[in-house]
C-alpha cells in the first residue's frame, strides 16, 4: 500500500512538473528511457504525455492488462512497445514473477502504458 502511495505521489509531482525530460547523448539522438525522440541537437528529447515511469513484479496477466506487485495495473495496446534487452517480444512473452518498468499515462493505480521494459527473466 505505501509503494501505491509513493507511485501516485510520484505521478502527481511529474504531472505538475510537466513532461518528463532525457538528457540528450551529444549526437542528436537524445532518448527518453521509455520512448521519447531526441530534438536532433543533441540536447534530449521529452516523453510522449506525462511519461510516469513504474516498476514491479509481475503478479498476473489478463487480457491487456498487468498487475504487479506494487497495486498497479499497467494496461497495453497495439501501440505499446514491449521491450527486453534490445529485442521487442508480444505480451504473450511475459510471464508472472518478471520485473518489468512501464511509463506512460498514470490515473489512480492505472497505468496506460507507450513502453514496457522487462528487467528480469523470471519464471
Amino acid at each position: 500500500m505505501k509503494k501505491t502511495a509513493f507511485l501516485v505521489a510520484l505521478a502527481v509531482a511529474v504531472a505538475i512538473a510537466g513532461s518528463a525530460v532525457s538528457a540528450g547523448r551529444g549526437n542528436g539522438g537524445g532518448t527518453c528511457p521509455y520512448g521519447g525522440q531526441g530534438n536532433g541537437s543533441g540536447s534530449g528529447g521529452t516523453c510522449p504525455g506525462a511519461c510516469v515511469q513504474v516498476g514491479g513484479v509481475i503478479q498476473s496477466i489478463a487480457d491487456q492488462a498487468i498487475l504487479l506487485d506494487t497495486g498497479v495495473t499497467v494496461v497495453v495496446s497495439a501501440d505499446t512497445v514491449i521491450k527486453m534487452g534490445k529485442t521487442t517480444i508480444a505480451l504473450s512473452d511475459l510471464k508472472a514473477g518478471q520485473t518489468i518498468t512501464a511509463c506512460g499515462e498514470l490515473i489512480d493505480s492505472t497505468l496506460t502504458a507507450s513502453v514496457v521494459n522487462v528487467k528480469y527473466k523470471g519464471k
